[in-house]
This record gives structure tokens, C-alpha cells and sequence, in this order.
């Protein structure tokens, strides 16, 4: 889903995503006719060492920062012990991934996982600008 939302710092990580489904979605149609079927996985959270890594790149480039006042809130949740309580086990995406390569007749996107479901239900039904301030008030 990190390509239909995003995050303040996250530019990069986003982009990537974005690229991915834009991809995947062309994919889909060029092979169709070679009957190969291409599908997207939007997780949510998920439980990995994500945040950790994250934050501690962040870490190294903190000091005289003009992004420290954003990067303060966001390295805060990531330290926070309940950040990752509520993320999705990997388990549960796999199963979802074995869901996918089985079923004869795939959807095109699966969507899976903490807050994947609300999150893009506010970004594409309540706007940019919702979304915007719901993510604004969440980081800073």
C-alpha cells in the first residue's frame, strides 16, 4: 500500500512503491494474452526490523538537520515498544501470498494487514486533504 499512501520522510520509500504498482498493473495487461496472471500485494504494518533500520539511518544524519523537527516525532513512535504491537505477523501476509499464486482466477490486488484497509479507504475516498492532516497530525 506504501504506494497509494505515504509518509512525511518517506519520499523514497514511497516512490519505490508507487513505480512497483504502476509496473505491476502494465504487467498485468502485456501478459495477459501469454495467460500470466500479475497481481499486487498491499500490505499494512508488518512486523520486521523496518522501523528500526529506518530510524536508525535517520539517527546518522539528526544533528543540524533542517528536518529535525520531523524527524523528531517519527523517531519517537519508532522507539515507542508498542509500534510494532499492533503490525501484522508475517505469517498472515504469506498466507495471503499462497492464497494469490493458487487461486485460478486472482484479484488484481490484495490488501492485507494493520491499517492497510483505513488508511487507503481515507486517501482515496476523503481526499488528499484529509489525508494529509490525518498524517500531519500523526507526525508532528
Amino acid at each position: 500500500m506504501g504506494g497509494k499512501i505515504y509518509t512525511p520522510l518517506g519520499a523514497w520509500y514511497h516512490a519505490t512503491k508507487h513505480a512497483l504498482e504502476g509496473w505491476s498493473d502494465c504487467l498485468r495487461l502485456e501478459t495477459k494474452p501469454f495467460n500470466i496472471q500479475v497481481v499486487v500485494i498491499e500490505p499494512g504494518g508488518v512486523k520486521t526490523e523496518f522501523g528500526d533500520v529506518t530510524g536508525k539511518q535517520l539517527q546518522k544524519y539528526y544533528d543540524n538537520s533542517a528536518y529535525q523537527i520531523q524527524m523528531d516525532p517519527f523517531l519517537k513512535m519508532m522507539e515507542s515498544s508498542n509500534v510494532m504491537d499492533n503490525a501484522t505477523e508475517p505469517i498472515v501476509l504469506a498466507r495471503v501470498f499462497v492464497e494469490a499464486v493458487n487461486a485460478k482466477k486472482p484479484k488484481r490486488r490484495y490488501v492485507k494487514g494493520a491499517m492497510a484497509k483505513p488508511l487507503m479507504f481515507i486517501r482515496r475516498w476523503l481526499g488528499d486533504g484529509v489525508y494529509d492532516f490525518m498524517i500531519s497530525r500523526a507526525f508532528g
